[in-house]
């Protein structure tokens, strides 16, 4: 079992402005990189993944290992597209109809989550007790350590 430690950041927070900001920019780069993929697979029947596509997209709104992230999450999304369809065509009858490919986030109110896996982590200001996400530097006070962060 994983424990999980939660902090909420409220509209009010200083902070919230450069996270909905970060946010915002993994919003942009699923959905260029999800039009790459729909482009890509419509057209000419071939599936780019996430490793593909990382080398296809210049993306500096965000850290990279936060860009990666974001397309990882794509890529789950397309292959339970895939699995979806495979399932579809063997057993129509378990859905209401034709499985459809991922879509796009809403252009001007979506967002996207935010993934900092852990080599995304400032290691010194856990040393301190704090969490520090490369490209905000903002710290957040943390009872885990190094060892308990996964």
């Amino acid at each position: 079992m994983q424990l999980v430690e939660q902090h909420i950041i409220e509209k009010g927070d200083p902070r919230w402005t450069r996270l909905d900001t970060v946010a915002f920019a993994s919003k942009n780069l699923w959905n260029a990189a999800n039009y790459l993929v729909r482009q890509s697979f419509i057209h000419h029947g071939i599936y780019l993944d996430n490793v593909k596509v990382f080398h296809l997209i210049a993306y500096l709104a965000l850290p990279a290992k936060v860009s990666n992230q974001v397309l990882i999450q794509l890529h789950q999304a397309w292959k339970g597209f895939f699995e979806a369809m495979d399932e579809w065509r063997e057993h129509p009858e378990k859905f209401v109809g034709r499985p459809k490919l991922p879509g796009y986030k809403p252009k001007e109110h979506g967002r996207n989550l935010l993934v900092y896996e852990f080599k995304a982590i400032s290691k010194r200001a856990l040393k301190w007790g704090m969490i520090s996400l490369t490209g905000l530097g903002d710290l957040v006070p943390t009872k885990k350590t190094r060892a308990t962060i996964k």
